[in-house]
C-alpha cells in the first residue's frame, strides 16, 4: 500500500480502493492515516486505525482532499477508527475535504485550533460542483477551540449535509460547537444546509447549537437534536436546541428538538429551545418544536 503520510503525493490516474492501515503517524505537514493528500481520484472502501498527530490538516484518512474541480475527490465507503490530534483543520476521516458518502469515524479528534469535525474538518463546495456529506455518520468524542462539530468543523458554501447523524460528544474551549456542524455559512446560497440528520450527543462551548454552532443562510430540515446542549461561557453564553446563534437569514423547518438547553453568565445567558439568539435578519421556523427545558438569564421556548 501507500506509504507516504506527509507531503504531496500525486495520483492522477488510479483511484484508492480496499486499502488499509493501521499506523502511527506523526507530521509537521498535513497528516492522514492512509495519506496526506488525496490528489485526482476517488477513494472507495479504505480504513485505518492508530494515532494522526501533526501541527497543521490531520484526517484519519486523509489530511486533504485537492483538486476537486477535476471531478475525481469523493470518498465512499471507508472508515476510521483512528485517534486524530491536529492543531489545523482535523477530522475524524479528512481534514479538509469535499465529498463524503456512506462513511463512518469512531474515536477521539482532539484539535488546539478551530474546524474540528467527526467526519472532516473544514468542508465548502462550488457552485459548479456543490459538496456533500451524506449517509455517514460518528461516534465517540470531538473538541476543539472552535467550529467543532459532530460531522463538520467549519461548513463553507455549497455544502449540503443529508442522511447522517452523530452521537459524539462535542465540546469547544473558545468558540462555536454544534452537534452536527460547529460554523456553517452558505452565504447568499440558502438552498443548501441539513436534510434528515440528527444529533444524541452531548455539546457544550460558549456558543453551543444542538445541530449548529453558528448558522449563515443555511436550511435545516427534516432533522433533530436530543443531546444536552450546555453554553458553558460564565461571562456570558448562548444555546440553542438546534441553533446557537441565527446570524442570517435560516430556515428550520420538519425539525424538533428534545434537548435541556442551558446557558452561563450572569445577566446575559441566551437559551432557547431551537434558537439561542438571532439578529435583525429574518428567520423562518416552520412545523418545528422544542420540547426540552431552558435555563438562562434570557430563556425561551423557541427563541431565547
Amino acid at each position: 500500500g501507500y506509504s507516504t503520510h506527509a507531503g504531496l503525493f500525486d495520483e492522477n490516474t488510479a483511484a484508492l480502493s480496499n486499502l488499509g492501515v493501521a499506523a502511527n503517524i506523526t507530521s509537521t505537514t498535513a497528516g492522514g492515516g492512509i495519506i496526506a493528500y488525496q490528489q485526482n481520484a476517488d477513494a472507495r472502501n479504505v480504513w485505518s486505525s492508530g494515532v494522526i498527530n501533526t501541527t497543521n490538516m490531520a484526517g484519519g484518512l486523509f489530511g486533504r482532499q485537492t483538486n476537486w474541480t477535476s471531478g475525481t475527490h469523493d470518498l465512499y465507503d471507508s472508515h476510521s477508527t483512528a485517534t486524530v490530534e491536529g492543531s489545523g483543520p482535523s477530522g475524524g476521516l479528512i481534514g479538509q475535504g469535499w465529498n463524503i458518502h456512506n462513511s463512518w469515524f469512531s474515536g477521539t479528534i482532539t484539535g488546539t485550533g478551530s474546524s474540528v469535525g467527526g467526519i472532516v474538518g473544514s468542508a465548502s463546495g462550488a457552485s459548479a460542483m456543490p459538496a456533500t456529506v451524506s449517509d455517514s455518520y460518528s461516534v465517540g468524542s470531538i473538541s476543539g477551540a472552535s467550529a467543532v462539530g459532530g460531522l463538520v468543523g467549519a461548513g463553507g458554501m455549497y455544502l449540503n449535509i443529508a442522511d447522517s447523524y452523530s452521537t459524539a460528544a462535542v465540546s469547544s474551549s473558545a468558540g462555536y460547537a454544534g452537534g452536527i456542524v460547529g460554523t456553517f455559512t452558505a452565504s447568499s446560497n440558502a438552498n443548501y444546509g441539513l436534510t434528515g440528520v440528527y444529533s444524541t450527543g452531548n455539546v457544550t462551548g460558549p456558543e453551543a447549537g444542538g445541530l449548529v454552532g453558528n448558522a449563515q443562510d443555511i436550511t435545516i430540515s427534516d432533522s433533530y437534536a436530543t443531546g444536552t446542549v450546555t453554553g458553558t461561557n460564565s461571562n456570558g453564553s448562548t444555546a440553542g436546541g438546534l441553533i446557537a446563534n441565527a446570524s442570517a437569514p435560516d430556515v428550520i423547518t420538519n425539525s424538533y428538538s428534545t434537548s435541556t438547553v442551558s446557558a452561563a453568565g450572569p445577566d446575559a445567558g441566551n437559551a432557547g429551545g431551537l434558537v439561542g439568539v438571532t439578529d435583525d435578519d429574518e428567520l423562518t421556523i416552520s412545523n418545528a418544536y422544542s420540547y426540552g427545558s431552558q435555563q438562562g438569564y434570557a430563556p425561551g421556548g423557541v427563541v431565547s
